[in-house]
């Protein structure tokens, strides 16, 4: 592969790491983007539900 491409083995491995990273981080931005909306979820439903409690009183 790396001849092919006029690049070094050492080139390609450090492309390939540095594509591992990326996307890694990717994983990671998305995992703590759900973790925020379920959150925020959770603090809808509990408000929702204390704003209904208040309601019947």
């Amino acid at each position: 592969m790396a001849h092919a491409l006029c690049l070094t083995e050492r080139q390609i491995k450090i492309w390939f790491q540095n594509r591992r990273m990326k996307l890694k981080k990717e994983i990671q931005a998305i995992k703590e983007l759900n973790e925020q909306e379920k959150q925020a979820q959770a603090q809808k439903a509990a408000a929702a539900a204390l704003a209904a409690a208040a309601v019947d009183h």
